[in-house]
């Protein structure tokens, strides 16, 4: 489906490494208006390398997105910076998983939606407070479906406009899953 071959631009600063699946931004600096930004597999793992200083300014689905209803897993990791600017109304990144190991990753605008989360390592900031959906009701951080979300590293700050990390089970709430919920055991963590 588009993701088994090998490509890149050098010129923009991208690559992408179709047996590793891996997509490496390398100083990237893009304005996607009204397209997606990253189109992540349905199956599988996809990492982010994250090389240099790189911006992704986007309006409509954001990051990374699967095209199927919370598939996928992204791993984000390297030395660099990558900044998401999110104009949307509704999530800067919809996948099944979330995963930040090293690095910094910089996310404006939008929610997160995902049904799982770890990070270990490198510096995740997440700013969606005053952002406004386009029913008037403000953005969560990381609104997480029936999963979890581990922070065991790393330095975490999350400003949201309701909540940091909103766990909610698929459907109804008492499909929560109880075995992950919100779990802290390393990092420094800044939930506003």
């Amino acid at each position: 489906e588009g993701f088994d071959v090998d490509c890149s631009n050098e010129a923009e600063g991208w690559s992408w490494d179709a047996d590793t699946q891996t997509l490496t931004l390398n100083n990237v600096n893009f304005d996607t208006e009204g397209n997606d930004a990253i189109i992540i597999a349905k199956k599988g793992v996809t990492t982010i390398i994250m090389v240099g200083e790189s911006t992704i300014a986007t309006k409509d689905d954001g990051l990374a997105v699967s095209r199927g209803y919370f598939e996928g897993a992204v791993v984000f990791k390297g030395d660099g910076v990558l900044n998401v600017e999110y104009e949307g109304d509704v999530g800067s990144m919809d996948v099944g998983s979330f995963t930040l190991e090293s690095g910094t990753l910089n996310i404006s605008g939008g929610a997160v939606f995902i049904l799982n989360t770890v990070i270990s390592g490198g510096t995740l900031n997440f700013d969606s407070s005053g952002c406004m959906s386009s029913n008037g009701q403000g953005f969560d951080g990381f609104y997480i479906l029936n999963g979890g979300a581990e922070i065991l590293g790393g330095v975490v700050n999350i400003y949201a406009e309701r909540f940091a990390f909103f766990v909610v089970g698929v459907g109804d709430y008492d499909s929560i899953n109880t075995d992950k919920g919100l779990v802290i055991k390393g990092g420094d963590v800044t939930l506003c």
